[in-house]
């Protein structure tokens, strides 16, 4: 028993001390909001995509008020897609003022990674289990195969189309794709319990990491906080229900892998007659 609380406390040192380098571990990458839609610095979009997507999101803007962008990076320059993502949503002020109704599909393609950042006014619209899913179904489906602007494409239909049918509208011309979850059951569940003292940890490093900046609407900590619970939660299906949002890798072995079951994802080209389901 007093070795197991040596233990813990000596792994409570060790995260306070990479809370305290957190800030010197990167070069803070800083994109400023043109007042696009889509902000392709890495460009890995095709012309004809982005025109797209600009319509059809500002239009989604227009009937729902929720705002989504597409941000898109070379590299965040070693900083973690949670914190790289959370910091730029927190930048632009996606969403209204009171209302919290904004998401951020953040891709960084040096990384090999991708998130979709929710705002907590979306969080009902746009589950965490739902963006996990979708964002790594995507990854796997085109992102692994360099079919980067066409991934992003689906990606952000799919996101769009759900934000307007919980709104009850219709989307001029976008086509009828959405995404529907499979079986989300881990086969690593049962380490849950193992990684029980590990949560009560991070809910103390947490809640030291919240007094920093980058916090308020969209909630996450720094880069180490995003590291540690990414890694616990990768087996589990990358849930981060409390985070406000999910992310997935998109590289080798593609990280945090289909949370249990089969992932498939059927996508009917862009333009396509008839409703597309990802399932």
């Amino acid at each position: 028993m007093r070795g197991s609380t040596s233990f813990i406390f000596r792994l409570a040192i060790i995260l306070l001390t990479c809370l305290c380098v957190d800030g010197f571990l990167y070069a803070e990458v800083l994109i400023k909001d043109p007042g696009t839609y889509v902000v392709d610095t890495a460009g890995v979009m095709q012309a004809s995509d982005k025109q797209q997507l600009e319509g059809w999101l500002r239009e989604l803007e227009q009937k729902t008020t929720a705002q989504v962008k597409v941000l898109t990076v070379q590299t965040t320059e070693g900083e973690d897609i949670f914190s790289f993502a959370q910091r730029h949503a927190e930048e632009w002020k996606l969403g209204q003022a009171g209302k919290d109704n904004g998401a951020l599909i953040a891709f960084a393609l040096q990384e090999r990674r991708v998130r979709i950042q929710i705002g907590y006014g979306l969080e009902g619209v746009l589950p965490d289990s739902w963006a996990g899913s979708l964002s790594r179904g995507v990854a796997s489906q085109f992102f692994k195969q360099g079919k980067y602007s066409q991934g992003l494409l689906q990606l952000t239909i799919a996101t769009a189309n759900k934000v307007a049918d919980n709104a009850q509208i219709q989307l001029t011309g976008i086509p009828n794709i959405r995404y529907r979850p499979g079986d989300s059951r881990s086969a690593s569940g049962w380490l849950s319990g193992l990684l029980f003292p590990l949560f009560i940890l991070f809910g103390i490093f947490n809640s030291m990491t919240r007094r920093r900046r980058y916090q308020s609407r969209w909630g996450g900590g720094g880069l180490m906080g995003g590291m540690l619970l990414g890694g616990m939660l990768g087996g589990m299906g990358g849930r981060r229900s409390h985070w406000g949002g999910s992310s997935s890798g998109f590289g080798g072995g593609f990280g945090g892998g289909f949370g249990g079951g089969s992932l498939v994802v059927v996508v009917a080209p862009v333009g396509s007659k008839g409703e597309s389901i990802i399932e």
